[in-house]
């Protein structure tokens, strides 16, 4: 896949799909990030998305238990998270550099969706939307009552999460749109991002979508038939 002609055809979905997609942006004030010692973090993060994905609570269980993290890593040489399918042992590999402020939780959520569908479906081919919807699903479920009890801790966290948000789609949908019309247009990964965050807040009211992308069984044409009907 080198273009937008393969990224469509790789998601077997048209342009016009795709652009349906892309959210609306509207620049947000960013919220307050109050600070957050970087401790013990990670086991936070998977018991929370535990109790509010069940279907997965399993998956997520193990991660926090036996998955190796990285929170702070070479920040020359990995100034970004990101997470490896396998990292040798059969179990995924995180790397999440840590900023000591409350958001921390969003990053590492967003590793542990990824993680935990890379762990449940096994492989690492996963479509790269897909990718990226179960990575956004992780971040609102930390928002639910369930991952968050506190009210206040929870209203901090979806401020921080819509603000997150469109700083994404508003850094790449106007590329995404402009792209779309140009079958040989180079790809770039910020393209997943925009149709992602939408396909998470559509699928976050159903418990059996949830599970399907999280656990990585589930098409992109098979997600977008099933949110219509």
């Amino acid at each position: 896949m080198t273009d937008m002609a393969g990224w469509l055809a790789l998601h077997g979905v048209t342009a016009a799909q795709c652009a349906a997609l892309i959210p609306a942006s509207a620049a947000l004030p960013r919220p307050d990030d109050p600070a957050l010692p970087p401790v013990g973090l990670w086991a936070e993060v998977t018991a929370a998305l535990a109790r509010a994905l069940p279907d997965v609570a399993a998956v997520l269980t193990r991660l926090g238990a036996a998955a190796r993290v990285d929170l702070a890593p070479d920040p020359v040489r990995f100034p970004r998270a990101f997470t490896l399918a396998d990292d040798g042992s059969g179990l995924p590999f995180v790397s999440c550099p840590l900023q000591g402020r409350l958001s921390d939780l969003l990053r590492l959520a967003h590793e542990a969706g990824h993680a935990c569908q890379y762990l449940a479906a096994g492989r690492a081919d996963l479509a790269p939307i897909l990718r990226e919807t179960a990575a956004h699903l992780a971040e609102e479920a930390l928002c639910d009552a369930r991952a968050t009890p506190d009210p206040t801790r929870r209203a901090a966290l979806l401020a921080l999460l819509l603000w997150r948000r469109e700083r994404v789609v508003r850094r790449h949908a106007d590329a995404l749109r402009a792209a779309l019309t140009q079958p040989g247009a180079s790809y770039d990964y910020g393209w997943n991002y925009p149709p992602a965050v939408t396909l998470a807040s559509l699928v976050r009211q159903d418990a059996g979508l949830i599970r399907r992308v999280l656990d990585g069984r589930i098409t992109l044409p098979d997600l977008i038939a099933r949110i219509a009907r």
